[in-house]
């Protein structure tokens, strides 16, 4: 912040006199991005040029597009090279913001079936979009993608993913996402024990239309209560919306009912 403040007067260095007070209205101030070939750069520009003097201290980086050495075959003209990945990693260490890594660990899964890679473990093959938890090979290969990830970036906090998880090539049937939520929530929270991290992960999937603005596809009260009921409590929740409103108190009841359960 003195940085910031310091000017140049008759060819030299100087700092207003007073007193300043300066202190941040929220300890959480961060950002969700993505990689890719040239995020590396992106990131640095975008970090120096805007959130570092906004002080922002915490990046939510979508990194399941890298080139992992546990899922071969799957790179595609968008991929960022893993060495890439620990630069960038390193840069954020050095700024002393905190890298969150996030690999959907779900649905949004078209990365994990490009070039047609990992079929036998999709719930829906001729629309691969979601895993299927039920299928042991699922949770071996983003356990052996997660210990890769952990090891590179060595995170306190590690974010699941988990939105939109039917969005498609699902039934309409609200009671089999419940069904397999219960199966896989508590095998990623196994995953993040394992590595002793924290776990994070949307929330819109354990929220019923009515708990919030908007972003509640939890289908019903009685599912989004079930989906709740296997989240470790503690664990922190991202709750997002498509709704732009000025007004705090539009989201605060959903923000209410996560701190009720006991979560982050």
């Amino acid at each position: 912040r003195l940085a910031q403040l310091a000017f140049v007067k008759d060819g030299k260095l100087c700092l207003p006199t007073g007193y300043l007070r300066d202190w941040p209205s929220t300890e959480w101030r961060g950002v969700h991005l993505f990689v890719g070939p040239n995020a590396e750069a992106f990131h640095r520009r975008l970090w120096r040029r805007v959130l570092l003097p906004m002080h922002y201290n915490k990046v939510v980086l979508q990194l399941e597009r890298t080139d992992w050495k546990a899922a071969p075959g799957i790179a595609t003209r968008i991929t960022m090279p893993k060495e890439a990945l620990a630069r960038l990693a390193s840069w954020y260490a050095g700024q002393q913001v905190e890298l969150i890594p996030l690999i959907q660990s779900f649905g949004h899964m078209e990365w994990l079936f490009e070039n047609g890679k990992n079929l036998d473990i999709a719930f829906n093959p001729d629309v691969p979009y979601s895993v299927d938890p039920r299928k042991p090979r699922t949770n071996e290969l983003l356990g052996a993608i997660w210990d890769e990830a952990v090891d590179l970036l060595r995170p306190k906090t590690i974010h699941f993913g988990l939105d939109e998880v039917d969005m498609t090539g699902w039934p309409d049937d609200p009671q089999l996402v419940t069904d397999l939520w219960k199966l896989q929530l508590p095998a990623l929270a196994k995953m993040a024990q394992k590595h002793r991290v924290e776990m994070m992960l949307w929330g819109d999937k354990a929220l019923a239309p009515g708990e919030a603005p908007d972003a509640a596809h939890g289908d019903s009260p009685e599912h989004a209560e079930a989906r709740r009921s296997v989240i470790p409590r503690g664990a922190y929740i991202a709750d997002w919306h498509y709704k732009a409103d000025p007004d705090p108190a539009v989201f605060t009841p959903s923000l209410d009912l996560w701190k009720r359960k006991g979560y982050s």
